[in-house]
């Protein structure tokens, strides 16, 4: 909205006339009036007594804003695309620089014209990957100008764009410096912070932090499976069920967790459910023997050796008799076979 027409909007808002106007800045009538047409301008040593007359602030008075709304925002966005898509790099650079000195106070522009550019940095033809690490270098300086930004989640969704450029940068030292002020909590920062340690040689950390993500996403994968598994039987397909559960049983396998089978509980009520109780018995026998013989030391594991649990040996092995006690009596209707009988003495013993 140009001066012109704000200096009319807020006379009227005032519920003042041009004359009142104009004697209150003692000029005449005439002068307001060209002013809100638009004629001429107020001179200069009148902009505060105006704005003081019309109970707005000097930004108000010339329309300026800190900030651009959603739809303004959109419409550069578009623009600046389209500079990218049907002109060049370099014309959606410019078009960038005129619209951030246009609107130098809008954060919210400097960080998706930084989100622009990184992304148009391997859209855009290039010649040489350098030619793209120095695109994405403009993308990390309009980010650097957010890293103290007020507003918590677009200063750190800047950190942590910052520190995927830096990475792929290869500048390992401002990378390390970066990922301290990420909050890991809600920025997964995992893989950067391995790059640094792998970067620097500091390959036995690097090491240990791999297995310790490994470990978990291990678990977290059996127990998806499993849960995956379970909700494909509810809803009566075996098919992708199965599927599931052999994933499941090749991981179990081929990881050796010390957590207990859950694939070997289901094959046992299968056997139960065809009628081979016999079999059934056996199954369970051979689990029991394998639960009870299994070390439940993690230092004897041929991978995760290094792993540390919070519950000490003793506790593992209170849980894992409480877990083998509660596993014969979900299968006392194999009471009577040789094999359950010879299970129950196993854990018995145990």
């Amino acid at each position: 909205m140009h001066v012109n027409t704000l200096i009319r909007s807020y006379r009227k808002k005032r519920g003042m006339t041009q004359e009142s106007l104009a004697s209150q800045l003692n000029v005449s009538a005439g002068a307001v009036s060209k002013w809100e047409t638009g004629a001429s301008l107020p001179d200069t040593e009148l902009l505060i007594p105006l704005a003081n007359a019309l109970q707005v602030s000097l930004d108000e008075l010339f329309g300026f804003s800190l900030s651009l709304s959603d739809e303004q925002l959109q419409t550069i966005k578009a623009d600046i695309i389209a500079s990218f898509e049907q002109g060049s790099f370099s014309d959606g650079l410019l078009l960038i620089e005129r619209y951030i000195a246009e609107y130098p106070h809008s954060e919210a522009l400097v960080y998706q014209a930084a989100h622009l550019i990184w992304t148009y940095s391997l859209l855009v033809p290039f010649e040489s990957e350098e030619e793209v690490l120095i695109r994405r270098e403009k993308a990390f300086e309009l980010y650097e100008q957010l890293f103290d930004s007020d507003n918590e989640l677009m200063r750190l969704n800047a950190l942590y764009s910052g520190a995927v450029i830096l990475m792929t940068a290869n500048r390992l030292n401002e990378l390390e410096d970066l990922l301290q002020k990420i909050p890991t909590a809600d920025y997964d920062t995992f893989y950067m912070t391995l790059h640094v340690l792998e970067g620097k040689g500091e390959y036995l950390q690097a090491r240990e932090l791999s297995l310790a993500k490994l470990f978990s996403r291990t678990n977290e994968l059996c127990s998806l499976l499993a849960i995956t598994g379970r909700l494909y039987e509810q809803t009566e397909e075996p098919k992708q069920a199965t599927v599931c559960f052999k994933l499941l049983e090749k991981l179990e396998g081929l990881f050796q967790l010390i957590t207990p089978s859950v694939t070997e509980p289901r094959k046992i009520r299968r056997l139960i459910e065809a009628g081979d109780e016999i079999q059934a018995a056996a199954e369970l026998k051979k689990h029991m023997l394998t639960l009870t013989e299994q070390s439940l030391n993690w230092k004897e594991h041929f991978l995760f050796s290094s792993i540390k649990l919070s519950a000490g040996d003793n506790e593992q092995r209170q849980i894992r008799k409480l877990y083998v006690q509660e596993m014969l009596a979900e299968f006392g209707d194999l009471e009577g076979c040789d094999a359950y009988e010879e299970a129950k003495k196993i854990v018995a013993a145990f």
